[in-house]
């Protein structure tokens, strides 16, 4: 497992697909001129919502940004964005620029939620509703559950089906974790916990990473210590990328090897489709709507309506799947 000091350094800048680019804080933040106002009880409350998102250059993000725009305009809000890069540090100064200037709502996906309390509190102190992504904190105003811990059992399941097609009850699986953020400490309890349950004849090895080149190199040191590793389940399809690139050197076999993504990435979704690559299965979601729940739950909180939760349902993928072209079309 990696040291203390290296989970620090990791923590100010956690992608997940590509490389992010810092930005500084104050040029982070996309602020309309003038915005509408929701009169709620004797308060006035600004009709506008930021969406947080700290790894914009995701694939995921733009679907999401859309979705979220064009629900919020059919309310009668706005959506505002800010740009941190990855890293902590801005999303906490761009978190209080918002405040500071007067928004509605804020859903943020927290890279730490524990740095962030005490720019939650002084967004509550001063009427802004705070709406948690992929995470929860105490005393949020709602939350979008991604549903990590379900995601992470179903990629292990989607390995046990995979063994059981082809009889194969042992060997050594690799479990590419991620301890910087709370999603990803959600999504590798739950590979681990679905192994015990979907594959429990496999030996289960665990290391961390988080992006294609260490989970390129991660893999790599693993097999040179450990041939007989044959699986791998990843804390995203990126991570999962840079294991099949560890495979594919490594000369494993197409047809005996199972690698398992979280996300559902264009990439490796068109990879399913094609059927030739080492992974085998990724969790996707359903974009639009968590998209459409970052305007509904945050206009829920400001409007003073119960709906202020949204939990997300995660599917599973295979080359077998017949929902891989709509899962693909999602990102077009």
């Amino acid at each position: 497992m990696r040291t203390e000091s290296r989970r620090t350094a990791r923590l100010a800048v956690v992608a997940s697909a590509v490389a992010l680019v810092a930005t500084t804080a104050l040029s982070g933040c996309s602020m309309a001129s003038s915005a509408s106002t929701q009169t709620t009880g004797t308060a006035t409350v600004p009709k506008t919502i930021v969406f947080d998102y700290p790894y914009t250059t995701l694939p995921v993000y733009p679907v999401i940004l859309a979705a979220a725009k064009a629900k919020a305009e059919s309310l009668g809000y706005e959506v505002l964005t800010t740009d941190d890069g990855g890293s902590l540090d801005n999303q906490v100064a761009n978190l209080t620029t918002m405040v500071n200037k007067g928004v509605g709502a804020i859903v943020t996906f927290p890279i730490e939620s524990s740095a962030l309390t005490s720019v939650q509190q002084s967004a509550q102190a001063a009427g802004t509703k705070w709406i948690t992504y992929g995470a929860n904190m105490d005393g949020e105003d709602g939350s979008i559950d991604l549903a990590n811990q379900a995601s992470g059992s179903q990629i292990a399941q989607a390995l046990g089906a995979y063994l059981s097609a082809k009889n194969i009850t042992t060997g050594t699986v690799l479990v590419l974790g991620n301890d910087t953020v709370e999603l990803g400490r959600q999504r590798t309890s739950g590979m681990i916990s679905g192994l015990k349950q979907y594959a429990p004849g496999l030996t289960v090895v665990q290391d961390l990473a988080l992006g294609s080149d260490e989970g390129a190199s991660v893999t790599q040191a693993k097999l040179v210590s450990d041939p007989s590793i044959d699986y791998v389940l990843a804390v995203n399809d990126d991570t999962a990328l840079g294991a099949a690139i560890a495979f594919q050197e490594a000369g494993k076999s197409l047809d005996t090897s199972f690698i398992g993504g979280n996300d559902g990435t264009p990439t490796v979704l068109g990879d399913l489709k094609t059927n030739n690559s080492f992974i085998k299965a990724t969790i996707a979601l359903d974009l639009t709507a968590i998209g459409q729940a970052v305007a509904t739950t945050s206009a829920a909180a400001i409007e003073g309506s119960t709906a202020t939760t949204y939990a997300a349902k995660p599917v599973t993928a295979t080359p077998d799947s017949t929902n891989l072209d709509a899962l693909i079309a999602q990102f077009n």
